[in-house]
């Protein structure tokens, strides 16, 4: 049994879609949806990758060391079979945005007070992504994007008390 199969019986077990593995990171699983950590330590650089390399199939070695991406199907035997992929991406970009938020603050009480506030910002987003090691078949593929978000800029619940 390989030692990412713990892992592979977990997200069985809670019922989950994906697994997340990343260096430096707690490992996670998506349940409906949501992710949720998962009560192991943080993985280092060695063990990921040894727990990788005992599950990559030997004749994709090669592909995975010179690109970095991969993509292979894994069979954990009696329970399922899973889609294993990594993706290196990287990003380069901007963004700029305005907001305004308005406000209203209740007297609760002689020194209570309640104060609730909540703010709307328009976001430019200038943004280029690319893989920084592409396989030998596949090029070099930049993606440059450009998006206007109309998004929440903040929310605030207080109570004060003065003195």
């Amino acid at each position: 049994m390989a030692r990412i199969d713990q892992f592979f019986h977990i997200l069985h077990g809670l019922g989950g879609s994906d697994l997340h593995l990343s260096s430096g990171c707690t490992p996670m699983v998506r349940v409906h949806g949501t992710l949720q950590r998962l009560d192991h330590p943080a993985l280092d650089d060695a063990t990921l990758a040894a727990m990788l390399d005992e599950i990559i199939p030997p004749a994709r070695r090669d592909e995975f060391a010179a690109s970095g991406d991969l993509d292979f199907g894994y069979a954990v035997p009696g329970m399922a079979r899973y889609r294993v992929g990594n993706g290196c991406n990287r990003y380069n970009g901007w963004t700029a945005g305005a907001g305004s938020s308005v406000g209203y603050a209740w007297r609760v009480a002689r020194r209570w007070s309640f104060a609730l506030e909540g703010g709307l910002g328009l976001y430019y987003m200038d943004d280029t992504r690319w893989k920084p090691r592409p396989s030998p078949v596949e090029g070099v593929l930049l993606r440059h994007y450009h998006r206007v978000v109309l998004a929440p800029a903040k929310l605030e619940v207080s109570f004060s008390y003065l003195f």
